[in-house]
């Protein structure tokens, strides 16, 4: 790289990570949601974990064919900045889980693509350990999910209940 020729790779390493970390930031997308709604904190949700896996995987492609053998963005860069989006999508799902989402579809479905972007980060992208930020997060949801769940349930008796009641009792000996 020219930068490297002229003996200025640190100054290039700089700009680099200063300008690509400010590309996967999660909280500048999801401050933007207005108005959450369950639908709205999932897409947002999925979103981010796209857009994470994406930067993160290409920042690992680039690091195993750069002409440096850390490439421009090293992995310890790469890990600290992985550990920090974690904590910003950790920290919009505490927000907004138990205030917008009834659902338990939604959560299960936040759940599985929570799983699938900890499985490729591990894979060779932050390592396991750092993948286990991912745990984390879906441990930090365990006490929202289950309160959704039992939330439902109670809803569809409520609901089963009140129907029932507008139909006849009726006995057939047949």
């Amino acid at each position: 790289h020219m930068y490297a020729r002229l003996g200025r790779l640190p100054e290039l390493r700089k700009f680099y990570v200063d300008n690509r970390s400010s590309q996967v930031r999660p909280q500048t997308i999801l401050e933007a949601q207005k108005d959450m709604t369950e639908a709205r904190f999932e897409a947002a949700f999925m979103g981010v974990a796209c857009k994470m896996c994406g930067f993160f995987v290409t920042e690992a492609v680039i690091r195993q064919s750069a002409e440096h053998p850390n490439g421009v963005m090293s992995f310890a860069d790469a890990s600290e900045l992985w550990e920090s989006c974690v904590r910003e999508l950790t920290e919009f799902v505490r927000r907004h889980l138990s205030r917008v989402v009834r659902d338990p579809a939604c959560v299960l479905r936040v759940k599985e693509a929570a799983l699938l972007m900890g499985a490729v980060m591990a894979d060779d992208v932050v390592g396991e350990a750092r993948a286990g930020a991912v745990t984390d997060l879906l441990r930090g949801m365990w006490p929202d999910f289950e309160r959704i769940q039992v939330q439902h349930v109670q809803r569809e008796c409520r609901e089963a209940l009140a129907q029932s009641s507008f139909q006849p009792l009726q006995v057939d000996t047949e």
